[in-house]
């Protein structure tokens, strides 16, 4: 016999109680919070929120029934009238619900960072709905907040740092963390780090760390934190302490140990932790970069390493951890992954590799792919939306379709235990978000062309659908590619620092350039000789060749995204005013700042090809007028747009931005241009 249709709201206007579960933790309790929260946004009525365990006919129900099943759960109306919103495991039934709110009343799980509005509803009459998730293709999904400049300065009172560092010296605010620690689970992500080089010794940071706990997920620190000791924790552990002593384990393991030991205490506390085991040095560097006494051969240095990891696993046993049940990763990034690429690294017993993409997130790294050196040890995954240096930082640059297929390839050889994802402040990736949060949980039925339609079905009104298909598909296709590797040539990070290298910091010397030099960025023109350096050196530098290759790939990128813009244009002006803050923000304005920056950088590298020809009129570039002329313009438009994109709830967005620090380029490109005039 069919069910009757379940009222959550009436058409009178009433609503359906939403009962959790009297043993129920308190993140499955916020929510059922959410879902009344929704419910009020879509129609106007707050359904009333209690515990209990006797649910009555016409009540949501939210419970757990445990079984050995990791984050299942089920969504359907029992024989009762009631509806149950049931998992296997507490976090499957948190997931219920945000599957609920997601797959059932289309709220997007993203909506608060894309701006997407709504949808409204008189009443929410359903009609038997029922959902149903198996085990996730990922057991554990999370996001690395890292790069994080725009959180940081987007609201105030979060909180200082003690950091000897030019970024990160404030804490995100509380009610921001808030806000991604929500977005987090309603995407259904099970694991965060909450910050880069985060100190649980500092009250205000441990805040950050309890927020994304209460929301129920596990804690997990970035490949520079073994048991939560970076640097710079060290460094603020010791002048508490009244004393100055270098970090480093090889000539100072006892103060090195010490500070290892307090930071895997304060973490200890939370009840989720996946342990970062690992050695390195001042910032994302290796250990032996700011040390002295760290050996000189490979060999050793991983020795060393593989010593160091040892006494950390050491150290979570005197601080009483369990091996039983511990959970502990090895992420191979730089020198890890060469290492442990030529088997010189050992991995403890107990503990999980895992392996990095390229850096902006276009492929596996060449030197560890997942299926590389194939070990019966668990297998994850360190992936990147976002990047800074080798962006994207500013703009979302990685396909939603490269990164289904990264992560696929990932899942087809077995590396599925765990996925971290470098999401940087979370806004600018949120399309990127929403299709790898479901490559995680769908695995193999990820349907790359199948999300894409969801995804503009929700946003977008039926009669321009295909045509914002078509500008989405422009805007991904715009990146400049280098030939021989299949990378992007000149994301955000990538246009920065060139600008900085290859034009302002030459011409602040008093440098003239040469004719047409190599565009290698390092000095003497020779990759890196450094075994870090060089395994990052060919996604971190990609090379065009001459810079007149370059000023070739940015005139066709800039020529690209600005196609890709113009398709949105009268697409944009059609759109409910509710739906246009969306639409800016996911296509049009990352379109219009990689039109110009991309322009801006191209601007620049012509006037230094006039600055290195004879001063007559007839050797000089066309369309090379002075950067007041061309650079200047293009930097001013970028901040011109700073009002709409910051605008509202996004007041002070910017006001963060030290990384990419577009007031720095544009000052510098300012002075460029005064000094140039001065010349003439």
């Amino acid at each position: 016999m069919a069910h009757s249709p379940f009222r959550l709201v009436s058409n009178a206007g009433a609503a359906a109680r939403v009962l959790v579960a009297a043993g129920e933790p308190e993140y499955v309790f916020r929510a059922a919070e959410d879902l009344a929260g929704d419910v009020e946004k879509i129609t106007g009525v707050r359904p009333a929120l209690a515990r209990g365990d006797a649910p009555a006919p016409g009540d949501v129900f939210v419970a757990t029934f445990p079984r050995d099943e990791w984050e299942v759960f089920d969504v359907a109306v029992d024989a009762g009238g009631v509806l149950r919103i049931a998992g296997s495991d507490p976090r499957g039934t948190m997931f219920g619900v945000y599957a609920f709110l997601d797959d059932v009343l289309g709220v997007d799980p993203l909506a608060f960072w894309n701006d997407a509005p709504y949808p409204h509803a008189e009443s929410l009459v359903l009609d038997a709905p029922a959902l149903h998730a198996g085990p996730p293709a990922f057991r554990f999904r999370g996001w690395f907040l890292n790069d994080e400049d725009l959180l940081t300065g987007w609201h105030n009172g979060g909180g200082r740092r003690d950091i000897d560092y030019p970024f990160y010296g404030t804490v995100v605010a509380e009610d921001v963390a808030e806000r991604v620690a929500e977005a987090l689970v309603r995407c259904r992500m099970n694991l965060a780090i909450p910050a880069s080089f985060v100190n649980l010794l500092n009250p205000p940071e441990a805040r950050l760390a309890e927020i994304f706990a209460a929301r129920g997920v596990f804690l997990t620190q970035h490949h520079v934190e073994p048991l939560g000791t970076s640097a710079f924790t060290f460094q603020a552990y010791w002048k508490a302490c009244g004393r100055d002593v270098p970090f480093s384990w090889t000539s100072h393991p006892r103060e090195v140990e010490e500070v290892w030991r307090a930071t895997a205490q304060a973490w200890a506390r939370f009840p989720n932790v996946i342990w970062q085991l690992g050695l390195r040095g001042v910032a994302d560097r290796p250990m032996w970069s700011a040390d002295a006494t760290a050996p000189v051969s490979d060999a050793d240095r991983a020795a060393v390493i593989s010593a160091a990891m040892e006494r950390q696993m050491a150290i979570l046993d005197e601080i009483g951890v369990p091996r039983e049940g511990r959970l502990a990763t090895v992420t191979l990034w730089g020198e890890g992954a060469v290492f442990y690429g030529r088997g010189l690294l050992r991995v403890p017993d107990g503990a999980m590799v895992v392996v990095s993409d390229n850096g902006p997130g276009w492929q596996w790294a060449g030197d560890c792919r997942p299926e590389a050196r194939a070990t019966a040890k668990p297998r994850g995954i360190y992936y990147h939306h976002a990047i800074f240096d080798a962006g994207p930082h500013l703009a979302p640059l990685v396909p939603p379709a490269r990164t289904a297929a990264v992560l696929g390839e990932a899942l087809s050889v077995g590396a599925s235990e765990y996925a971290l994802l470098n999401v940087a402040n979370v806004r600018e990736f949120a399309r990127g978000l929403d299709a790898s949060s479901r490559v995680l949980r769908e695995g193999a039925a990820f349907d790359a062309a199948a999300w894409e339609m969801r995804w503009l079905e929700r946003h977008f009104p039926v009669e321009d659908r295909a045509a914002w298909r078509a500008a989405f598909a422009a805007y991904d296709a715009a990146p400049a590619i280098q030939p021989q590797t299949g990378w992007p040539l000149f994301l955000d990070g990538h246009i920065r620092k060139t600008a900085i290298r290859k034009v302002f910091q030459p011409f602040e010397r008093g440098e003239v350039p040469a004719g047409d030099p190599s565009w290698d960025p390092f000095v003497g023109n020779k990759p890196p000789a450094d075994l870090f350096y060089a395994s990052i050196y060919p996604a971190f530098n990609p090379q065009p060749g001459t810079r007149a290759a370059a000023v070739a790939a940015l005139d066709a990128q800039s020529a690209a995204f600005a196609r890709a813009a113009d398709a949105a244009a009268p697409l944009f002006a059609r759109l409910p005013e509710e739906c246009r803050p969306f639409a800016y923000s996911q296509l049009f304005h990352p379109a219009l700042f990689m039109r110009d920056f991309s322009a801006w950088l191209a601007a620049l590298l012509r006037w230094q090809v006039n600055r290195a020809l004879p001063c007559a009129a007839q050797n000089r570039v066309p369309g090379a007028e002075a950067p007041g002329d061309t650079a200047l313009f293009l930097i001013d438009a970028i901040l011109a747009r700073e009002p709409e994109y910051c605008a509202g709830k996004w007041k002070n967005w910017w006001r963060g931005c030290k990384k990419i620090d577009l007031r720095d380029l544009r000052r510098r490109t300012q002075n460029l241009a005064q000094q140039s005039e001065k010349a003439l």
